[in-house]
């Protein structure tokens, strides 16, 4: 059913009712079955419970993806509480900003938790704040807030150890059965041109999400997938298209914190996953390692792939590695996320998101008038769906700008052809006029990136601080290209400028290359642009 009222815990309920036995996540150093899952969900939901955790109060989440998240978020849902997501990976003042908007009473993180960063977290209301190692599922911790503590931290009162609190908690054995319109996520987005925004996220939209994937991929068998979980569970993509879908096949998570090709590799070769849900960048650095045909990926029949433009070059050289079907989507944070996708068994078109899902609207809007377009004009793209947000948290003014009379505007734009598949041609604040041609970067990167000797581009106008039209598209003196060689290949200036001297009109030839080891990213994986402009 596409559209429910139910909490979204019911998924877990519902696949420790059919397959208790089934291992439901699996890292390094263990794994726990549905049955063991649950039972440590209703331990964890009878503590919160007794802290006094009410439905709507917010806890928020700063894990790796370990076990303990998959708890965590399961826990906060049975008792109707609403989980805050982001990055753990994100700075100390990014991330107090963050609590002290979404003033939660707990705070689920790391045992290698700064003290001095601890202190900050209880001076803003935090009641409690509980400590996970991990150290029973994972070898390696990433990221700052995972430095290993000293013997004796200073901690504040109200910090409690994960285990110690598990073994003293009295199980909730009755889930909050509420769900529909109420607040499941907070999910902060990724920032990659401004400040993150607090994303509402309903149970409705998520299970609707939910069941839009589920009903995309036919070929799923409830209790059989077995998905390779390494996008980021406090991103909406692995909320839903990893953590809620995994939950809702009766699957088996086989977690991973760390992006390292060669231990993803290693993790494919072991456990063997049907599904690896991922991102061009993900692909990209696989398909890179110089000794990839020793790793077994035979197993994967499915890769759905989303949060940057796919490169021809990646999807055919994965799908060659694999024998996988590599399928481009889109979507954002504010749609759940995802809102398009190609066909699994139609007809694929090369550069194209696909078709929207079901029970999902698209039309691209003229950005002089407002008015739909016919195939083939370029606009905005906007979707309705039961998937979208309920809203930015606590911001109304910027809600009502991206929700207006129920269409999301994505800010994105694009194209649709004869057959409804959807083209983008980037972000409106990603194009650029360069004198009297409007410019898409993504074209210009897609060129570049043909280039045997490139890994990866990002196209910008230049300089920063450039005018922009009231459409938000800048007007700029050039464009600036920044370009990541592949491994063991060396590239110059001179010969990058030559190649795109007979595949592009001068209009679209960047004035201004600079090499780089790699591209800045958010905590989320995306290229930071805000990042290229501040340090170039």
């Amino acid at each position: 059913m596409l559209i429910s009222q139910s909490n979204l815990v019911q998924f877990l309920i519902q696949a420790e009712r059919d397959f208790p036995r089934r291992a439901a996540v699996w890292s390094e150093r263990g794994s726990l079955n549905y049955q063991q899952l649950l039972q440590e969900v209703k331990a964890l939901a009878g503590l919160l419970k007794s802290w006094g955790v009410q439905p709507g109060d917010r806890v928020f989440l700063l894990l790796p993806n370990w076990p303990q998240f998959v708890i965590a978020c399961q826990a906060i849902w049975w008792v109707g509480a609403v989980a805050g997501l982001s990055s753990p990976l994100i700075p100390p003042p990014l991330l107090i900003e963050q609590l002290r908007k979404t003033r939660p009473r707990v705070v689920i993180t790391s045992s290698g938790l700064d003290e001095t960063l601890a202190h900050s977290i209880r001076n803003l209301g935090v009641e409690h704040i509980i400590l996970s190692s991990g150290k029973e599922y994972l070898r390696n911790k990433v990221g700052w807030l995972f430095r290993m503590p000293k013997s004796r931290p200073n901690l504040p009162g109200g910090v409690h150890r994960w285990r110690a609190c598990m073994r003293e908690a009295s199980p909730s054995e009755s889930p909050f059965q509420e769900g529909g319109e109420r607040s499941a996520a907070l999910i902060f987005s990724g920032g990659t041109t401004g400040t993150p925004k607090g994303v509402v996220l309903s149970h409705r939209a998520l299970w609707a999400n939910t069941m839009q994937l589920a009903a995309w991929d036919k070929n799923m068998h409830r209790g059989k997938e077995r998905m390779l979980a390494a996008l980021p569970l406090g991103h909406a993509y692995g909320l839903t298209g990893v953590l809620n879908l995994g939950m809702h096949m009766a699957g088996t998570l086989i977690l991973s914190s760390s992006l390292q090709p060669e231990h993803l590799a290693d993790l494919s070769s072991r456990f063997h996953p049907t599904l690896f849900p991922g991102t061009p960048a993900l692909y990209a650095a696989l398909l890179n390692l110089p000794n990839l045909r020793s790793y077994q990926f035979k197993s994967i029949r499915l890769c759905a792939c989303g949060s940057a433009p796919l490169p021809v070059e990646v999807q055919e050289g994965f799908e060659r590695v694999t024998r996988a079907q590599v399928i481009e989507g889109f979507g954002l944070t504010e749609a759940g996320p995802i809102t398009h996708a190609s066909p699994i068994d139609g007809l694929r078109k090369q550069g194209s998101v696909g078709l929207p899902l079901a029970e999902t609207e698209s039309r691209i809007l003229s950005l002089s008038t407002g008015m739909p377009l016919p195939p083939g004009e370029i606009g905005e793209l906007v979707v309705r769906g039961p998937q979208l947000m309920t809203g930015y948290w606590e911001e109304p003014e910027a809600t009502a700008e991206a929700l207006r009379e129920g269409w999301l505007h994505t800010g994105d734009l694009g194209v649709t052809d004869s057959d409804g598949y959807t083209y983008l041609l980037g972000r409106m604040t990603d194009c650029c006029h360069v004198g009297e041609n409007l410019v898409y970067p993504r074209r210009i990167e897609e060129v570049i990136h043909l280039h045997p000797a490139v890994q990866e581009v990002a196209v910008l106008g230049w300089p920063a601080g450039f005018p922009r039209d009231l459409r938000g598209i800048g007007m700029v003196d050039k464009l600036h290209a920044f370009v990541v060689p592949r491994p063991g290949k060396k590239i110059s200036v001179d010969e990058l400028r030559q190649y795109v001297q007979v595949r592009l009109p001068d209009w679209l030839r960047p004035e201004l290359w600079t090499l780089l080891p790699q591209l800045p990213r958010t905590p989320f994986g995306k290229v930071s642009r805000l990042s290229l402009y501040g340090s170039y």
